[in-house]
């Protein structure tokens, strides 16, 4: 079999779920999006409540990490609703992706650390919770995944790269079938080093308004059940038929400013799924708020179109409802995406008022019923790293 007939394999994802501060499940947080209640405090955070992790912590071990809580809750949701048998589940793939992972163990040990009253054995079991893999290597011991399995901490691409490398996987046979789950914690290494940065909007972020001033950091939970289509007669929530991925380096924190590289994984993602960029009836923007971040994308954006066609590009972004949850917004994301999917609902963009006047695309500003087949989404991180996803309804659409 050829890597080209590889590529064409069909993969389907068949289970989701997602926990963030806008809501304990997925349908929850869909309802926030639709219905543009934010959860966004008054310093500019979406931070998941603490009654929301009490309530994790009252069926689980409440002496975990806020990662291993928020990553088994949805781990185990995902699973139930995948029908996947143990057999199945043993030799099936895990890809988890983060940039934070189980930090704030971590943080919680520094101030011993300073004093200087931690044993070594104490040491030793705090300083375990650097690794980034420590949340998939609990989750595999409780849920005996042994399959292959890697980590992504590609900042706030990384989920959308483990969704993309879960296909790739699939489509060449590396497995039948792969997890992919991504979580983020905030953390005073987070919001410190983006305030740093001047990145941070204090009130809820405006994304392609002419106002923006920033983003909303969040923390949040999701993941994915993916498997290849010829597996299974397993009900879809959405297939998977393009990916694309691409690094720019232009800048350690802002991505090219034409765009150069998330055009380039978006023009990866419809050769790959053979839809030109009139074909897809939702991009869901990386859209953080951010004055460089915004313009970029719509720059890339506008550039998939030979003609004045883009200014119909339905685009929205659902940061301004639960916050940038950095490594796992992509996946958050596009657990909402597919959704959307089965409801016919585009998302809105909360909290803009005037659109600049410079990103010239059909910004969705109130939910909008609309037959979906294809919704394109996209995620841009620091270093230039860009990652786009195309969902569709049904295989062979138009």
């Amino acid at each position: 079999m050829s890597r080209a007939e590889d590529l064409s394999l069909p993969v389907k994802i068949i289970a989701s779920e997602a926990f963030c501060a806008s809501g304990s499940n997925k349908n929850q947080i869909f309802e926030a999006c639709i219905n543009q209640k934010s959860a966004v405090t008054e310093g500019g955070l979406a931070a998941i409540s603490q009654d929301m992790w009490n309530q994790l912590s009252a069926s689980q071990n409440a002496s975990d990490s806020h990662a291993l809580l928020a990553s088994r809750h949805c781990l185990q949701k995902v699973l139930a609703d995948s029908q996947w048998s143990a057999a199945e589940l043993a030799d099936c793939g895990f890809i988890f992706a983060t940039t934070t992972s189980q930090i704030d163990q971590w943080q919680n040990s520094l101030p011993f650390f300073y004093m200087k009253s931690l044993s070594s054995e104490a040491i030793s079991t705090a300083a375990k919770y650097q690794s980034l893999g420590i949340t998939m290597i609990q989750l595999q011991k409780q849920f005996g995944i042994v399959g292959p399995s890697s980590v992504i901490a590609s900042s706030c691409s990384a989920s959308l790269q483990a969704i993309s490398l879960a296909a790739l996987w699939i489509k060449t046979g590396q497995v039948k079938r792969c997890i992919v789950g991504s979580t983020e914690i905030l953390s005073d290494l987070t919001t410190n080093g983006f305030n740093s940065l001047r990145l941070l909007s204090k009130g809820i972020c405006k994304p392609f308004d002419k106002d923006r001033n920033g983003i909303n950091l969040g923390e949040a939970s999701a993941f994915l059940c993916l498997e290849s289509a010829s597996v299974s007669s397993r009900p879809s929530l959405g297939y998977l038929s393009g990916f694309g991925l691409s690094s720019d380096a232009h800048n350690a924190t802002s991505p090219h400013p034409e765009g150069k590289g998330s055009f380039t994984a978006m023009k990866m993602a419809l050769d790959q799924a053979k839809l030109a960029p009139e074909m897809i009836d939702w991009f869901h923007a990386h859209g953080t708020g951010s004055q460089v971040n915004d313009l970029a994308e719509t720059k890339a954006i506008k550039s998939l179109f030979s003609n004045d066609n883009y200014k119909k590009a339905a685009t929205s972004s659902t940061k301004s409802i639960h916050g940038h949850t950095l490594g796992a917004c992509g996946a958050l994301e596009v657990v909402m995406a597919l959704l959307s999917l089965k409801n016919n609902i585009v998302l809105p963009t909360y909290n803009t008022v005037s659109v600049d006047p410079s990103i010239d695309l059909d910004i969705i500003l109130k939910p909008q019923e609309k037959k979906l087949n294809h919704i394109l989404k996209n995620s841009l991180g620091f270093g230039g790293i860009n990652a786009s996803v195309i969902l569709s309804k049904d295989l062979g659409k138009t």
